[in-house]
């Protein structure tokens, strides 16, 4: 089975106002299946991916350290 879609959204009227929902979609060559998200589930995919962005983001910031280290360093070099 393959990942076809992912949706979430925030409601912003009726009973579920103020809440996520969305869907999962998964296709094989029999079909597809879909599976219906609430708040709850659509909060946990979130956590998943915030746990992905701070990695990313740590990993962006060593490299831009390292990138600033470089350039710098010839400079403080020629300083003396």
């Amino acid at each position: 089975m393959q990942l076809e879609r992912l949706t979430m959204q925030r409601k912003y009227y009726g009973p579920n106002d103020g809440k996520l929902e969305g869907t999962i979609s998964f296709k094989n060559p029999d079909g597809e299946i879909q599976i219906i998200l609430d708040d709850n589930s659509c909060h946990n995919i979130l956590a998943l991916c915030a746990e992905g962005l701070v990695n990313s983001a740590q990993q962006v910031a060593q490299n831009l350290t390292a990138a600033v280290i470089t350039q710098t360093g010839p400079l403080l070099e020629n300083k003396e």
